[in-house]
């Protein structure tokens, strides 16, 4: 590498900057930031698991993917992530679950809808030829 590019390449690494909703970001002042900061609530998302005729009161916080499970092990699949009443992360692919709160999770993502808390109550189980599913009443809280 000669000289000039050596010297474009360090003054792109100093003033490393990323185009971001249309306003100009500063990653290295974002990276410089790191330093010092202390870790806050952990945001790793365990699997979810219902348990039949148990309620729960969760914030929806977006939506996301994740490996499939069972007969889905080959496939990604659409998950929901929640924040629970003790401040743990958690994701479900519940059927039901994705496909009820699924199009409001996305605009989450997307910055597009705040978050929003849900009543999940997990009524049951039944079986189909795909093998059992829950059944759920979720409603949202207003």
């Amino acid at each position: 590498m000669d000289e000039e590019t050596q010297e474009a390449t360090a003054e792109k690494e100093e003033t490393a900057v990323a185009k971001t909703n249309e306003e100009e970001m500063d990653t290295a002042s974002m990276v410089a930031g790191l330093k010092g900061k202390e870790k806050g609530m952990e945001v790793t998302g365990e699997y979810f698991n219902f348990e039949v005729s148990k309620e729960y009161r969760m914030i929806v916080v977006g939506s996301t993917t994740m490996s499939g499970m069972g007969d889905q092990a080959d496939q990604t699949v659409k998950a929901i992530r929640f924040l629970t009443e003790d401040e743990q992360f958690v994701v479900s692919a519940a059927a039901v679950v994705v496909s009820t709160l699924g199009p409001q999770a996305d605009k989450v993502s997307a910055g597009e809808a705040p978050t929003f808390g849900v009543h999940i109550e997990c009524t049951g189980e039944k079986s189909s030829s795909k093998g059992k599913y829950q059944t759920f009443k979720i409603f949202e809280l207003v």
